[in-house]
């Protein structure tokens, strides 16, 4: 995740740092699976189902999250 623009350098590094440190978003804490795009569908190795409303969509937590880092 990337801040906006707009957010001063030092707050959006700490806010960048801060958000790669608890990985709740990854692991299925937050969330039990994310909604790709059609040309993300097939990238990164992830496992990507189509759902009955016809949106892609991976499960979590995501394969490529390990010891709290994304390893894409």
């Amino acid at each position: 995740m990337r801040l906006p623009n707009n957010i001063p350098g030092d707050t959006a590094r700490a806010a960048n740092a801060l958000c790669r440190q608890c990985g709740m978003c990854c692991d299925g804490t937050l969330f039990a699976n994310v909604t790709v795009g059609e040309r993300e569908k097939t990238a990164r190795g992830l496992e990507v189902r189509k759902r009955e409303d016809n949106k892609f969509v991976f499960h979590q937590p995501c394969a490529k999250f390990s010891e709290a880092n994304c390893t894409i």
